[in-house]
């Protein structure tokens, strides 16, 4: 065959003469007949939607999957979690596994025998959890006391009581993980071997509060919209208050713990009673965690099937001075596994400890009050005396000092008034006859009964029976009182027997007992000697008196 030779050139023109040769418009491309918008999407999806399979990669349920996830990412963070349990717990069982197909492969691949493990959560006391763990053929064997575990460490050289080295603390999520051993109980249980593989479910550990409900507040204040000067602020005290909580359980599985939100209700103190120090509260248990992802999924909960009901979607109870759930950037506040709390409400972390505001605003506008414990002093430094006592809720309180069941007139002229002539320690007055002075009679003021007679409200200083003589004379023989007048510091003398049906039995002293009781107003103060009395009292020292009510003793006099 012939050679023939074939010529290879390529023509290489410019750019200017390119653009005149081809046309770059891209007209000979299809245009849509109609825009392409929301709508024509919509009616899109419409014809074909009996086209589009029911399961699949492009599918109705991947699309609902799809829009799901978009618009409630918490319940996908919750399937997350639960996922990643369940492929923790396989590689549990997978390991278990390992280990059952190795038989003389016992030590666990992480935590090696002779290891000392401790729970480090919050709250353990009292639980099955509290004491630590030393670690034999891959098993966890639980202390039941501190004493065992100091044999152990005094065994291995190493330091007792000390909780701090040579021992490692995990989470209870981690313990949970390992399979536990036989408790080791007594000494005996040190020398065994072959430990047996046993089902111990953990205790979950929990805060213990001790709380009570003032009532549910009502207000026009919310988040700085209106100005707090200008709101109406009161409380409900026969409206109960709410608790939104994350409680931690085991899954079915008794392995694997999840959280969730719990509700909780505080009764309020009502109207009759007094709740400022708890004295209403009982204790509430309930698991709540420290630990945050043990507690983040029952956020996730609040906010999918709480956050949007009454009372919780109130925006009153948002402006708090609060100690629980979050702050805005998202750390934790001192209770964070309290969710939301509505309702005044104080707390004790011990029967015997203060209580604390748990849940309050920070200026509730509310009126101050006194003590009223007998604290409060007069002008003239005695205690101030009150009557029908409340606290700033509007609670009658279970102590009132000097409250005797007086009338109001005397509360209101004498009591109310520091300032009052009855709150002076003393008084005294020179007692004249003829020109005479016979006497001068000083009393107690303060403490002292009150008697009304002559339309006034007095206190005995003194009762005296009196024989003067001058020159050898009697100038003077008979018996003679002073009062003194508790509105006006005005002292009347009283000669002979009482207007009020009582005698003075001997000189300085006066036959209380038989006053007419339409005289007494006043019992006087228990710790107080009535002048010219003897050992005689209305209010006597010891369980028949008292400064706060009346006892049966007492009340015979009235």
């Amino acid at each position: 065959m012939a050679k023939q030779e074939i010529k290879l050139q390529k023509e290489v023109i410019s750019p200017k003469l390119a653009n005149k040769r081809h046309n770059r418009n891209f007209e000979n491309l299809a245009k849509s007949p109609k825009p392409i918008d929301n709508d024509y999407i919509i009616d899109t999806y419409k014809e074909v939607f009996y086209n589009i399979s029911k399961k699949g990669k492009l599918s109705h349920e991947s699309i609902i999957e799809r829009s799901s996830n978009f618009l409630y990412p918490e319940r996908a963070s919750i399937i997350e979690a639960k996922i990643e349990t369940r492929q923790a717990k396989l590689k549990l069982k997978n390991d278990q596994l390992f280990k059952l197909s190795s038989p003389n492969v016992k030590e666990h691949p992480v935590y090696p025998d002779k290891t000392f493990i401790k729970v480090n959560s919050p709250n353990t006391s009292g639980t099955n959890v509290q004491n630590a763990y030393i670690m034999q053929d891959g098993l966890k064997r639980y202390f039941a006391n501190d004493q065992l575990f100091n044999i152990v460490r005094r065994a291995f050289g190493q330091k007792e009581d000390d909780w701090k080295t040579d021992i490692i603390h995990i989470s209870l999520e981690e313990a949970i993980k390992i399979p536990d051993g036989e408790v080791i109980k007594t000494a005996k249980d040190l020398n065994k071997r072959d430990i047996a593989t046993i089902d111990r479910i953990e205790d979950i550990p929990s805060d213990n509060l001790i709380i009570s409900c003032v009532g549910r507040e009502q207000t026009d204040y919310v988040n700085n919209i209106v100005s707090p000067t200008n709101v109406n602020y009161s409380i409900n005290l026969n409206e109960d208050c709410s608790l939104l909580v994350a409680e931690v359980y085991y899954d079915d599985d008794g392995v694997t713990l999840l959280s969730r939100v719990k509700e909780i209700k505080i009764p309020a103190a009502g109207d009759w009673r007094e709740a400022d120090y708890v004295h209403t509260g009982s204790p509430i248990s309930v698991p709540m965690s420290t630990v945050p992802e043990m507690i983040e999924p029952a956020y996730g909960d609040y906010y999918s099937n709480w956050a949007n009901k009454e009372p919780y979607s109130s925006l009153v109870f948002e402006d708090r001075d609060k100690i629980w759930g979050k702050f805005s950037d998202g750390t934790y506040r001192k209770f964070p596994s309290i969710i939301k709390a509505v309702g005044r409400m104080y707390y004790k972390e011990k029967p015997n400890g203060n209580s604390k505001i748990l849940n309050g605003v920070e200026n509730d506008y509310l009126p101050d009050v006194p003590n009223h414990d007998g604290s409060t002093e007069s002008d003239y430094g005695t205690s101030i005396i009150y009557k029908d006592c409340k606290n700033r809720f509007g609670q009658p309180r279970s102590f009132c000092f000097g409250d005797l069941k007086q009338d109001d007139f005397i509360q209101e002229k004498v009591f109310n008034n520091p300032d009052s002539y009855y709150y002076q320690k003393t008084a005294s007055e020179e007692i004249t006859f003829a020109g005479v002075t016979l006497k001068v009679i000083e009393g107690n003021v303060y403490g002292q009964p009150i008697f009304y007679k002559d339309d006034k409200y007095q206190v005995l200083l003194g009762a005296r029976q009196l024989h003067i003589k001058a020159l050898g004379k009697t100038v003077f023989k008979g018996s003679v009182s002073l009062f003194y007048t508790v509105t006006d510091g005005k002292y009347d003398i009283e000669w002979e027997n009482s207007e009020m049906g009582a005698d003075i039995i001997e000189d300085k002293l006066f036959d209380y007992k038989n006053v007419n009781r339409h005289h007494i107003k006043y019992l006087g103060l228990q710790g107080h000697s009535l002048n010219h009395g003897g050992s005689f009292k209305y209010n006597p020292s010891g369980e028949n008196g008292t400064n706060d009510g009346l006892t049966d003793y007492m009340k015979q006099w009235l």
